[in-house]
């Protein structure tokens, strides 16, 4: 997107663990050293701690090409940690490309111990690395530990490495895992980059990618740094939503204004005397009061909506949200306004429709949505991406980044519209069920009736986003429609779609064409602006 525009070989702070983007400072180097020293050693087990997103990932998958190639070592590397224990050796069995358990016969480790021990030679060595391992149950820990220290017949040759946030510390100290942590020998700890490290490590990704040093600012990486808090994948999302938004309004050098934007844009808030969404959580002091106080506050906030806005009588849940949709025609003005007919006092009136390349005014507030209301405007039948419980530390914009690689309002529109109880973009809780949908071409057409269909373009935080569309030549012929949404932060958010269209193919071969021009927020594209961002 933005990689040609500020003369990238590749995007510098893509929020992937690649190892090429390592960078070493002196806390990365002593864990990644303690953890070469435990594997060398093989004297017990080794833990890796840290916070979400400081580099954890990326250390382990520095040490894996080293590691697989000494002769007689075999790696695994498991990052899906919410499973069972049968699950999880038979995960391995998969990794190591062995047999699966046959589903009659020997048990689920007797055929592991069987299968793993031949496949090693009398002096290999099996690295087993447990990523995200604070999500393993206290139970699957613990038959860990009684596996491969009693049942597993050669237990010398495996060694397990734990990567994990510090929940994992905690339970670690249970009771019933004092056989575990008797295991570990090694414990590594990755902190918190400082302020100068920090600075270095935007520089080094800038570097990598055969970008220029000077391209952000002093106040601008002042600003980035106070918000990431030493945290590099929340230093990567900034920068990349500040490059994005600087190749949208054609700007060479990212400024303090445009990181604020961008800041905004993920939830996290300058200069109202405190931060919310991300860099909320990222302050250690204040997670458990934080926690506490946003469980309480968004259980009352759902009985008040409920209460307040849920629909009378039989009501349907899938009822279109009070809204005030705008039509914006593209090529005819409008004509000369006329008293409007009478109707229904439950319903609005729909705004006159407004001439070509004219800036769309706010529509009037509307009412704030029920939260168990799913707008009808969102494809709640959409199919279903993957189902998760919320982690502690996460938020839906680092969910966004996780499952799609990208972040933006439409995508967290999307999210909330499949999962209705979500009425505040800033507030998920720990072990809540998440829906993330599957968004392909399709899920983006709205069947209006008579076999026409119409387009989702895209929500975002102003209605003149619409003028991007109405000068789209794609959509030559065709009505750019606005309708507002309040949702429970204050904030309106306005969602663009486009119609008529004849056919499902008709409006299918043209939002084919709009994700490839990258113009479709949905699929991380952004629509042409000038002088103006999200």
């Amino acid at each position: 997107m933005y990689t040609h525009f500020y003369g990238f070989s590749e995007e510098p702070f893509r929020d992937t663990p690649d190892p090429r983007f390592l960078f070493a400072v002196p806390g990365h180097e002593r864990a990644l050293n303690c953890l070469r020293q435990g594997i060398e050693e093989n004297n017990g087990w080794v833990l890796l701690s840290g916070e979400a997103g400081s580099g954890k990932t990326i250390l382990i998958r520095s040490l894996l090409p080293h590691l697989q190639e000494k002769p007689g070592v075999k790696t695994v590397n498991i990052f899906q940690t919410r499973i069972s224990f049968e699950d999880l050796l038979k995960e391995i069995l998969s990794e190591l490309n062995l047999p699966p358990p046959p589903s009659s016969g020997d048990s689920v480790g007797e055929h592991f111990s069987r299968s793993v021990s031949q496949s090693l030679s009398p002096a290999g060595t099996l690295v087993l690395f447990l990523d995200e391992a604070q999500d393993l149950s206290v139970e699957v820990l613990e038959r860990l530990s009684r596996f491969f220290c009693r049942e597993y017949p050669h237990p010398e040759q495996v060694q397990m490495i734990l990567s994990g946030q510090p929940p994992l510390d905690e339970k670690l100290d249970s009771q019933e895992l004092r056989l575990f942590r008797q295991r570990i020998r090694f414990q590594c700890q990755i902190k918190s980059l400082a302020a100068a490290e920090a600075r270095r490590y935007v520089d080094h990704r800038l570097h990598l990618a055969g970008g220029k040093a000077d391209i952000f600012a002093p106040e601008a990486l002042d600003l980035i740094i106070r918000y990431a808090e030493g945290i590099p994948r929340t230093l990567n999302i900034i920068c990349d939503n500040a490059l994005r938004i600087g190749h949208q309004i054609s700007e060479p050098r990212i400024s303090a204004e445009i990181v604020r934007k961008a800041l905004q844009e993920m939830y996290i808030h300058p200069g109202r005397g405190g931060i919310s969404g991300e860099a909320a959580i990222l302050n250690p002091p204040f997670k458990k009061i934080l926690y506490f106080l946003a469980a309480v506050l968004g259980l009352l906030a759902v009985i008040w909506f409920a209460w307040e806005f849920a629909p009378k009588g039989k009501g349907d849940l899938n009822a279109k949200a009070e809204t005030t949709p705008v039509t914006i025609r593209k090529e005819e003005p409008p004509p000369p306004p006329s008293k409007p007919e009478a109707k229904p006092p439950q319903e609005k009136e729909a705004e006159p429709p407004l001439q070509e390349k004219q800036t769309v005014s706010a529509p009037p507030e509307p009412q704030a949505l029920a939260a168990k209301v799913s707008p009808q405007e969102m494809k709640a039948e959409a199919k279903v991406k993957k189902n998760l419980n919320v982690k502690k530390g996460a938020t839906l914009t680092a969910l966004c980044w996780e499952h799609y690689g990208y972040a933006n309002i439409t995508l967290l529109d999307h999210i909330m519209a499949l999962n209705p109880e979500l009425a505040n973009p800033n507030l998920i809780l720990v072990n809540q069920k998440i829906r993330l949908p599957n968004i392909g071409e399709e899920f983006l057409l709205r069947e209006k009736g008579d076999g026409k269909f119409q387009i989702f373009l895209g929500t975002f935080s102003r209605p003149d986003f619409a003028d991007a569309f109405i000068q789209e030549p794609l959509l030559k012929g065709k009505e750019v429609e606005i309708t507002a949404r309040k949702i429970q932060t204050g904030e309106i958010w306005h969602r663009l779609s486009a119609g008529m269209f004849s056919g499902k193919e008709e409006a299918l071969k043209t939002t084919r064409a709009l994700r490839e021009k990258g113009v479709l927020p949905s699929f991380g594209g952004t629509p042409a602006q000038t002088g103006k961002s999200a």
